[in-house]
C-alpha cells in the first residue's frame, strides 16, 4: 500500500501550476456527514470503540510542532514502515498503534506554499486526489483556520487489500513550505476514530506560536 503523502507530493511535482482548477470537482455535497466538535484531548483518558486510550502532547519534527496523540502510539520502525508503505519516499515520521492498524504521519516537504494562494492550492489538491485515486467514498473537504494558520483538509475512503481504509489529510504551512499530516485507519474503526483524529490534528501547535 502506497502512502497518500507520496501520491500527493508526486502529483504536486508533476502538475501544471498554470492549470485552472475544475470547480465541478471541488463542489461539496451538503449531505456529507460533517465532523462536529471532537473530544477534549486534555482529558487523560478517551474511550474509543470501547477502549480506554491515554492521550498526551508530543513534540515532533525537531520540536517545530507539538501534537496531542495517544500515549500508546509509537514511532513506526523503519522495517515496519518499509513493509506497510513499500515506496522509499514514504514519510519519515509515522506513528502507529500497537497493532500497526491506525497511523498518524507527518511529512514536512520542501514544496514552498504561499498562504495567499492557499485556497487555489487546496482546490488543486482535491482535484488531483479525486482524479488520480480510486475513491470508494468522498466524505468531506474544507478550509479552516487554527491559531492564525489556514489548514485545508479532506476525508475519503479507499480500497486496500481485503479491506477499506479511511483517510483524513491536513495541509498547512510550516516555515514557508507544505506540511502534510495524515491519519488513517480501517473503515470499520472510522466511527470511533474520526472525531478523535480531527481533535488530534486540530491540536497542532507550531513552535513559533508556543
Amino acid at each position: 500500500m502506497e502512502h497518500w503523502d507520496l501520491k500527493i507530493i508526486s502529483a504536486i511535482n508533476e502538475r501544471d501550476r498554470t492549470e485552472e482548477p475544475d470547480e465541478s470537482v471541488m463542489s461539496d455535497d451538503d449531505s456529507s456527514p460533517q465532523i462536529r466538535n471532537g473530544p477534549d484531548l486534555n482529558q487523560p483518558i478517551i474511550v474509543i470503540n470501547g477502549e480506554r486510550v491515554p492521550f498526551g502532547e508530543r513534540a515532533i519534527l525537531q520540536n517545530q510542532l507539538i501534537v496531542t496523540m495517544p500515549k500508546t502510539f509509537h514511532e513506526m520502525t523503519p522495517e515496519m514502515a518499509a513493509l506497510k508503505y513499500p515506496s522509499e519516499h514514504r514519510p519519515k515520521l509515522i506513528f502507529t498503534n500497537e497493532h500497526n492498524t491506525i497511523d498518524l504521519s507527518f511529512n514536512h516537504t520542501l514544496d514552498p506554499i504561499d498562504p495567499s494562494e492557499f485556497e487555489a492550492f487546496t482546490e488543486q489538491m482535491v482535484q488531483l486526489i479525486k482524479r488520480t485515486q480510486k475513491i470508494i467514498e468522498w466524505i468531506e473537504q474544507g478550509i479552516r483556520e487554527l491559531a492564525g494558520k489556514k489548514i485545508s483538509y479532506c476525508e475519503f475512503v479507499t480500497p486496500v487489500a481485503d479491506a477499506n481504509m479511511y483517510n483524513m489529510l491536513y495541509f498547512t504551512e510550516l516555515k514557508g513550505t507544505l506540511l502534510i499530516a495524515t491519519f488513517n485507519c480501517l473503515n470499520q474503526e472510522k466511527e470511533g476514530w474520526r472525531a478523535v483524529a480531527k481533535s488530534m490534528l486540530d491540536s497542532l501547535k507550531f513552535a513559533e506560536e508556543v
